[in-house]
Order: structure tokens, then sequence, then C-alpha cells
């Protein structure tokens, strides 16, 4: 997949308030831990989460993207009904129907022209979004595009320390949900545009996709509970990222010594690492949040770009790359001309 007019017009973002720490976590999860002989540090040391954010419980996620999304609007310059396309791609859902982007777009105030919806693709979300959005645009069907993802893990991971802090819970039980212990809330958005209405010339260049559906079932999730198996997401997930880079290169043209910043999915420290490392490319070019943020899901990727921005690490003239996976399996890398 490759764009010649499709623009990155500009990024907003949320982060909630409240601040959750790995070690609050464990402090009340110590009598399991220790019943289970599982020593406390372990939910850091094993993910490099030191904290992550989280929305009051009845924070609806549209109610975050909007905020995200007025953000961005701002930025670009444009009204909610100038947009010609809006697409939310949030894990978590205000109602099973309508859309979540439903009540995004009736929150802008967007046109009847403006077609709206969701695209649901787990944690790779946001960046299928976008493919779609780029793709809309470079065909002439959108002018303006706006992608929007946000996600309130929080009632899910309150859950989760009730079931792990239970007397009945086993060191299967304890693993099985530690997962779900890594997650963060966020809210972001991006707006995209054709070149020749674009003010910052963000290019988004090319993208390529690859999936391994035959590990469908190690991340399997409901709004309370996520139950995965960290061992085989890792192997597998890793696995899928380095069969996808030689194809993303190819794509976008880049030669691996071009690229100033590896923007990741963020799902701990080390998976981040390991990938890099067995893409053979520079540790210290992927940008972290999940450190602060933990992994918030499909607004991760998006988010980490954002922060990235906010914070003077991607400047005008960078390639950067977007590295998104998902369960499923999924992979997505996309090239960004900054």
């Amino acid at each position: 997949m490759r764009w010649q007019n499709v623009c990155i017009e500009s990024v907003g973002h949320v982060l909630p308030d409240t601040i959750l720490t790995s070690a609050e976590i464990e402090e009340i999860l110590a009598p399991s831990m220790g019943r289970l002989q599982i020593p406390l540090g372990r939910l850091q040391g094993l993910t490099g989460i030191e904290e992550r954010r989280l929305f009051d419980d009845d924070v609806q996620p549209s109610q975050a993207s909007t905020q995200a999304a007025r953000i961005a609007l701002d930025k670009a310059g444009i009204k909610g009904d100038e947009l010609d396309l809006l697409i939310n791609a949030s894990i978590m859902r205000d109602y099973e129907e309508p859309s979540t982007a439903a009540f995004v777009g009736g929150n802008l105030a967007t046109g009847h022209h403006c077609n709206t919806f969701d695209v649901s693709h787990a944690c790779l979300g946001f960046v299928e979004a976008l493919v779609q959005a780029a793709n809309a645009i470079e065909l002439g069907q959108a002018r303006y595009a706006l992608v929007t993802s946000a996600e309130n893990f929080g009632p899910g991971i309150r859950n989760t320390i009730d079931i792990l802090g239970k007397p009945d819970c086993t060191l299967r039980s304890f693993f099985d949900n530690f997962a779900t212990l890594t997650l963060g809330c966020g809210a972001v958005a991006f707006v995209l545009t054709h070149r020749s209405l674009s003010r910052s010339d963000h290019r988004i260049v090319a993208a390529t996709a690859r999936s391994a559906t035959e590990h469908n079932l190690l991340c399997v999730a409901s709004k309370v509970q996520m139950r995965a198996d960290a061992q085989g997401l890792r192997i597998h997930g890793l696995d899928l990222v380095v069969e996808t880079w030689p194809h993303f290169l190819e794509a976008s043209g880049w030669q691996k010594e071009e690229i100033d910043h590896y923007i990741c999915h963020q799902v701990g420290v080390r998976h981040i690492t390991e990938a890099l490392t067995r893409m053979k490319v520079p540790v210290d070019r992927g940008y972290l949040t999940v450190t602060y943020l933990g992994n918030c899901g499909s607004a991760a990727l998006p988010v980490t770009m954002a922060e990235a921005l906010e914070q003077g690490a991607v400047r005008p003239g960078q390639k950067i790359c977007f590295n998104g996976v998902g369960s499923g399996l999924a992979c997505i890398m996309m090239a960004v001309e900054w």
C-alpha cells in the first residue's frame, strides 16, 4: 500500500488525571501474591510499567474520543461539519450498537454527508483506521477524515484486581489474568487530509500488513476481563513483527538507517526492545510511553506519537515507522514522513 496525497494534519490526545502505580496494585494483591509465592515487584519487573492512568468508570469511550477530537480539529483549523469521514477504532464501545463513532459524530455535529463508522481490530484498530482513511482520501472519497480512539479499561482492571485478590485464586488464574494489570486509559484523534489542502505536509507514505490467525486464542477479552497467554503473545507476536519488517522496507522504499523513530504498540519495555533488536535497529529509536501510561489498547501507538510530538522528540523532516500489533494476531507497519 502506497499513498501520494495523504497527510496527518493534526493530532490531539487526552490523558486521565488519576494515576494507579504498579506498586499500589501489588500492595492490594500482596496477600494473594504471598500465598502464591510471587515476589513483590514482579508487575513492574516483567513489564517496565511503573504506573498507568485511569478514567472514571462512567467515562464513555465516545466522551473521551470527543475531547481528543476537538483538540485535533482546533489544531487543524476545521469544524466537525467539514469532515467527510469519521472512524472510531477503540476496543471499548459505548454500546454494542450503534457505532461509537455515531456518538462522536453527534457530539461534533458532523454533517449528513460524513461517512461515520467503527473499525474493530483489537489493539491494531487505530492504525487499521488510518489505512482506511488514507485510502478514502487518496481515492478522492474524502477531503478531511478524523480517526479517534479512547480506551477506558478501568472497570476491567478493577474487576481483575478483585479476581486475583480472592483466596481461591490459583497461580494459573493469576498469570492468565496478569496482562489486564498492564492496561491503561487514554484518548487520541488524528485529522487526515489531502495533500493539496494540508498546511503541515506530514505525509503517510506506505503501509504493509500481515496476519497470523492461527494464534487467535492467545488473547481473548470481554468488557470486564481479559485472559492472555503472555508468553505465547510475546513469541508469536514478535515473530509476526519480524516477518512484516522486510515487507515494510520494500513498500516504503526506505533503508532502516533512514528511520528516525519507531512508534510501537506499547505492551512492555521488553517487547519493544526485543522487537527492535530482532529488526536490527537501534533500540533508543523506539519511543516509550508504556512506563508511565501502560498499554492503552488501540490508543497506545497514536498516544505515543502524540506524546513524542508534545515533548519535541519528533521534528519536521523525520521518518517514522508506526509499528502496530494486535491480538488475532495481526501487524501493520506504516511509513510517515513528518
